[in-house]
């Protein structure tokens, strides 16, 4: 039986060619699509669950902000049984190291305490966990960063000397882990800072040197929100007003997924909306791939209704006949989830290279996976030939031999054609408001001249000869203008604290010196900046932005003196309000000081005629001054354009799922269009033996597609407004979608429509109406 039902579905297919082929391609593409989707979700939401103790581990973390002082691990680990375990972490630094042949920049390189291994389940490939990170300028290696350095060598016990400053040896080898929320290459010993940085205020605990995240490892069954509440009282008890701010613990699983907080950019966080969106997306694709198949079926009615009645009449009962049909649907479904794994394998590393990633299908096709894909396929094939089977099977033999186009099916096209636009121009908008959204946040105006600034960042060399550098930079023909600071507009991360009316008033913080402003043509708008002269500018002399002015309750605050945290502030001027965090993010406090040994990169403004030449230029001042240390430099622009680059893949994803979108209804309109054509060829015929013209069928033909996507559009258009508004909400600097976004969607679709099935109706419009009649 089952045997006699597949053969009768494979005639089936080989006489609606057309039909069974846009079935399948559609089919594989939403398949495919929801494939990559899936398969990229599943990997963000498996972010730090590689840890055994995945549930028990917490970050400290205090209002706004997620570091604490050196004290905090020990104090609480010591005063709490609930504490099992502590681990403090460093990640400023971006260290350059080198062996005798050559050098080598660690972009995720951190300090941690020799405890990190207790809390987090790094697997290790060589070494002692308990050892590994014991001693002072111990260092631990991922296999990658291992071969990249040391090849095939044993690397257990190697120098690697870290910025021409210390030697620190390699202890342990682990494995890679890409899903943890730090990126991870090496670690470094966290009894090596004191050292480093020539403070011993890493061995002093201090509880308020506010640099350090910290994680606690909780017993079994320990409440954390109470125990927050016990860190502050024993906080309050130990340190009395000290505490400026209220404790809480973060679990790991909301790590990932939570940007509010004052981050600084080592941080990895996923994109929750985005992986929301992703799945609305995927869905609306499949809908519109399941609405073709639907639509196909039913269109097809006509010639399946006789067959149907034929083998009714033959005493087949609908049982027989819904089995049929479903088993029908079922084939087309296995046969395009074929297509679609294969297509996922092709597609993977383009997606891959969309979104940063490393998604693999070998990761994916475990055997439950395969389990619920094949489950998912089938309940896709069941629901896409549900309706079809019912429909076709219902009724009376008699019936379905003389039955027709009647007005039921002809009202169910129209309203599935009319869901699949919907979709469709939906997308569309959404790409077109997206893509207005990116391109308004990398051109707006942010305050500072952005263009033909070249950044420089000092290694421990040229910070120790900062001075020499910028002045030997100024009287460069090629360099308009020179000036060093801490950090880039868009990446400023350090945070200060003044104590104002007895409330702590935390706030952004940027050192600089006296020729920034003018360097990066931010407008001073009262009082005056700091001066080469006055080495008195150097100590407790700040400039403010204006909101700083306001969030501090300052009046004309311009050359006055104030007491901040028991000494005497000079402000001096105050500057225009400026983006100097990213668009995504409302301008808050800024608060400017000339600190020079907390100046560690140059600015450096160029002119366009020799470009080339200037960078040579300063190549070679810096070989001059670090002999041995590559030369790297990058320019400010391309940096601000890194700030946006989630937005821009979000951009370039709804763009590849809008066409999608559009080729899978194309296809569908297509398959339909070739349908109606064929069975109004001699309504066609007989119009034409009465006089009209090629021109006019095709309208006749076309418009009845056409009103369709007007409908779509009238339905699209709010739905669209709704969620472009919703979304463009996460954004305090945003566009505001005018009409022309939504006229153009609606007419591209229009556009697209028309083309699709002006081709049938050229050639239907075009054929001899005796040829036809006679064959009638």
């Amino acid at each position: 039986m089952i045997r006699n039902y597949i053969f009768t579905a494979l005639r089936s297919f080989l006489r609606n060619r057309i039909s069974t082929v846009i079935n399948v391609c559609g089919l594989a593409a939403g398949l495919a699509a929801s494939m990559i989707i899936l398969i990229y979700i599943g990997k963000e939401r498996s972010t730090d669950r590689f840890n055994e103790n995945f549930e028990r581990i917490y970050r400290l973390e205090y209002g706004n902000f997620f570091v604490s002082g050196t004290a905090q691990a020990l104090i609480f680990k010591q005063a709490f049984t609930e504490v099992e375990q502590s681990v403090r972490i460093d990640f400023r630094y971006s260290p350059l190291v080198g062996t005798e042949e050559e050098f080598f920049r660690f972009n995720g390189f951190l300090f941690a305490d020799s405890t990190l291994f207790d809390v987090f389940s790094f697997k290790f490939v060589l070494g002692d966990p308990v050892m590994a990170l014991q001693l002072p300028f111990s260092l631990v290696l991922t296999e990658t960063e291992a071969g990249r350095i040391f090849g095939k060598e044993d690397p257990i016990g190697k120098i690697l000397r870290f910025d021409n400053r210390h030697d620190y040896t390699v202890t342990a080898i682990i494995k890679d882990e890409k899903r943890f929320h730090l990126p991870v290459s090496a670690i470094g010993s966290f009894s090596s800072l004191p050292h480093v940085e020539n403070d011993e205020n890493h061995d002093r605990h201090l509880f308020n040197y506010m640099n350090f995240p910290t994680y606690f490892l909780l017993q079994e069954g320990a409440n954390h929100n109470s125990l927050a509440r016990d860190f502050e009282r024993h906080v309050d008890e130990l340190f009395p007003d000290q505490r400026s701010f209220s404790i809480s613990l973060r679990p790991l699983s909301d790590i990932y997924f939570n940007n509010s907080l004052e981050d600084s950019p080592p941080t990895r966080h996923g994109n929750l909306t985005l992986l929301n969106t992703l799945l609305a997306v995927v869905c609306f694709i499949m809908l519109i791939a399941i609405v073709n198949f639907i639509n196909l079926a039913t269109a097809g009615y006509i010639i399946r209704a006789r067959e149907t009645g034929i083998r009714k009449m033959l005493g087949a009962d609908r049982k027989n006949l819904i089995f049929q049909f479903l088993i029908e649907s079922l084939i087309i479904t296995l046969i395009a989830l074929m297509i679609a794994i294969a297509a996922v394998e092709l597609l993977l590393p383009v997606f891959n290279k969309l979104l940063l990633s490393d998604l693999t299908i070998g990761s994916f096709l475990t055997p439950h996976n395969i389990l619920l894909l094949i489950s998912a396929a089938v309940a896709t094939g069941l629901v896409a030939g549900l309706y079809p089977a019912f429909y076709l099977s219902s009724g009376s033999g008699i019936s379905k031999v003389r039955s027709g186009n009647t007005r039921r099916g002809v009202r169910l096209r129209t309203m599935l054609i009319v869901i699949q636009f919907t979709i469709t121009i939906i997308l569309i908008i959404g790409t077109l408001v997206v893509r207005s959204q990116v391109n308004y946040m990398k051109n707006k105006n942010a305050g500072f001249d952005r263009e033909n600034v070249m950044i420089v960042r000092f290694n421990t060399d040229l910070r120790d000869q900062r001075d020499v550098f910028r002045e030997r930079l100024s009287g460069y023909q090629g360099v308009r203008s020179v000036s060093l600071s801490n950090n880039l507009p868009g990446y400023i991360r350090w945070f200060n604290t003044w104590m104002i009316d007895g409330e702590q008033r935390p706030h952004n913080f940027l050192p600089v010196d006296p020729d920034y402003l003018d360097m990066m043509n931010i407008r001073l708008v009262s009082g005056r900046d700091f001066d080469w002269a006055r080495i008195a500018d150097q100590e407790n002399t700040f400039i403010l932005n204006e909101k700083a002015v306001k969030y501090f309750g300052f009046e004309d605050p311009a050359g006055k003196e104030f007491i901040i945290n028991n000494s005497t502030v000079r402000i001096i001027g105050v500057v225009e309000d400026f983006h100097f965090k990213p668009l995504q993010e409302e301008i808050g406090p800024l608060v400017l000081g000339w600190m020079p040994l907390n100046l560690n990169l140059a600015n450096i403004r160029i002119g366009e005629d020799d470009r080339e030449g200037t960078i040579s230029y300063v190549k070679g001042l810096w070989d001059e001054l670090s002999p041995g240390a590559p030369f790297e430099y990058t320019f400010l622009d391309d940096e601000l354009d890194k700030l946006y680059l989630s937005e821009v893949r979000i951009e370039k994803l709804f763009r590849y799922f809008a066409m999608l979108a559009i080729l899978i209804a194309c296809m569908g309109l297509y398959g339909l269009s070739t349908f109606i054509a064929g069975q109004r060829t001699k309504e066609i015929s007989i119009r034409k033996v009465l006089g009209s013209s090629i021109n006019s069928i095709m309208v006749l033909l076309i418009s009845e597609f056409s009103r369709w996507v007007l409908v779509a559009n009238i339905i699209a258009w709010p739905v669209a407004w709704f969620f472009s508004k919703t979304w463009l909400e996460n954004f305090p600097y945003r566009v505001d979608p005018g009409i022309e976004i939504f006229a153009g969607a609606g007419i591209f679709a229009l556009l697209i429509a028309v083309l699709t099935v002006s081709g049938e109706a050229w050639h239907t419009a075009r054929m001899n109406p005796a040829v036809t009649l006679k064959n009638e």
